[in-house]
């Protein structure tokens, strides 16, 4: 059996103690959404139908003679959700003989902990895991690693890294590698994503257009920026008050994700080689694909009086695909 949450307290318990709960902060993802664009409605596929522009087939007039000129080709790509699941068990004996078991009912009841604080505590705990969880999950997965923490579906970098091997996608420079960058890296490179980036990718709006990036990098481009224009106020009130509002590279804001780099200390299939992550993009570009977008944070919970324990459940859809080769740029 393994419990959602096991007690390892450090005093011995003498009776009824006053409790605060203080959930220990979790590394933030940004709002799916922010990245992403979603598709729902999905039970197992999704064409996503690309037209080709058409060109040239303005011609000269050829009198009573005409002839035909240009097509366009469709293509698609398929965006796959895989059948996601969240599965845990809690049984009350966890907490007896500790200050929780004032929260645990009396006689044959006793082993229910639906209601009770011990509940509300697990499922906040839940939902924050699987907040965090879906977007490592959505952002590194991949179907070929032997993880079963990553294996679920193929997520966005891996995906990227294919389309740079089948030269759908655009990668900028050389291996970014895994140790500390040298200084005015993520400008350099920042510059030639802007440069390098494809046609269309350059007359996006402004606005459209994000540089999503390691923390690693933002505070590497900050420092690039704190040692400019030695001595001006603007790099005083940077060094004193840091950044205010977003940091932004030629009028494009530019997003640390910090989850990106806690995935890649710790396990992520890129992890061995890979520290530093640049993707240039517009979100309208990439798609995350759900049944129910609902169904995110819904999870069930229930007492099973023959176990004498109480069960949590979620079950969800969740998919990547990008549409358009060259409306993205990436370094890894």
């Amino acid at each position: 059996m393994a419990n959602a949450v096991e007690l390892s307290l450090n005093y011995t318990w003498d009776g009824i103690t006053a409790t605060d709960i203080i959930y220990k902060p979790s590394v933030q993802t940004p709002e799916i959404q922010s990245l992403f664009t979603i598709l729902s409605g999905i039970k197992s596929k999704k064409q996503l139908y690309l037209p080709a522009n058409l060109e040239k087939i303005v011609k000269a007039n050829e009198g009573c003679s005409r002839t035909s000129s240009g097509s366009a080709t469709i293509t698609n790509r398929t965006l796959t959700v895989s059948e996601l699941q969240v599965f845990m068990e809690q049984c009350y004996e966890e907490f007896m003989n500790t200050v929780f078991e004032e929260a645990l009912r009396m006689g044959i009841d006793k082993a229910d902990i639906s209601g009770t604080v011990i509940e509300t505590i697990i499922m906040n705990l839940i939902k924050d895991a699987m907040v965090r969880d879906n977007f490592r999950i959505l952002s590194f997965g991949d179907t070929g690693s032997g993880s079963a923490d990553y294996n679920q579906l193929d997520g966005l970098w891996p995906t990227l890294i294919d389309g740079v091997a089948t030269y759908c996608v655009d990668r900028i420079g050389s291996a970014l590698g895994s140790s500390t960058l040298a200084a005015d890296t993520a400008l350099t490179y920042l510059k030639a994503h802007y440069e390098g980036a494809p046609i269309i990718l350059k007359q996006q709006p402004i606005a459209n257009r994000k540089f999503y990036v390691t923390g690693s990098v933002y505070e590497n481009l900050m420092s690039s920026y704190e040692s400019k224009s030695s001595g001006s106020d603007a790099q005083l009130n940077l060094l004193i008050d840091g950044v205010s509002g977003s940091l932004k590279y030629r009028g494009i804001e530019v997003i640390p994700i910090y989850a990106w780099d806690a995935a890649l200390e710790a396990d992520a299939p890129l992890g061995a080689s890979v520290k530093h992550l640049i993707l240039y993009t517009i979100k309208d570009n990439h798609f995350v694909g759900l049944e129910r977008a609902s169904d995110q944070g819904n999870v069930g919970a229930w007492y099973e009086r023959k176990d004498k324990k109480v069960y949590f459940e979620a079950a969800y859809q969740l998919g990547y695909q990008y549409a358009h080769c060259d409306l993205q740029t990436i370094s890894f």
